[in-house]
């Protein structure tokens, strides 16, 4: 049997942001180096972590795996109504990056695992709240 994960998170997209480096100025370690992931980047990974915990389900390692993603962002105002589309950023493809790097490794042991990928970026529909969801199966 094949496994599968189809799942909704409720919460807003977030792209993954770069590591930060910086140099400390102050203090015994002046001159120090030190690497971080952003605030943002770090919750929205933790949550995404957390709910996909709850479901209880582990890939093999090495077993190719297909994924797909659609995240539902709220639409501006700003935004024309005739836009069907969020062509604007955050990027798709660094929206995944976060989900794809929060499913390991209680998921899957690497996401070179994932052998397709289709990824969308919608508007929410009057009512809806923006969301991600996720469907990852076993690539047969």
């Amino acid at each position: 049997m094949t496994k599968t994960i189809e799942t909704a998170i409720f919460i807003a997209p977030v792209a993954k942001a770069r590591a930060r480096t910086v140099t400390l100025r102050k203090g015994k370690n002046a001159g120090k180096v030190i690497t971080y992931t952003p605030r943002k980047t770090a919750k929205a990974e933790a949550e995404i972590r957390r709910h996909l915990g709850d479901l209880l389900v582990k890939f093999d390692t090495g077993v190719p795996l297909c994924l797909s993603v659609t995240f539902w962002h709220r639409r501006p105002k700003s935004a024309p109504k005739d836009r069907e589309y969020p062509v604007t950023t955050p990027d798709v493809d660094n929206e995944a990056k976060l989900v794809m790097d929060a499913m390991k490794p209680n998921i899957y042991s690497s996401d070179s695992q994932i052998v397709t990928a289709l990824l969308r970026k919608r508007y929410c529909l009057p009512g809806q709240v923006p969301r991600i969801e996720i469907y990852l199966r076993e690539e047969v």
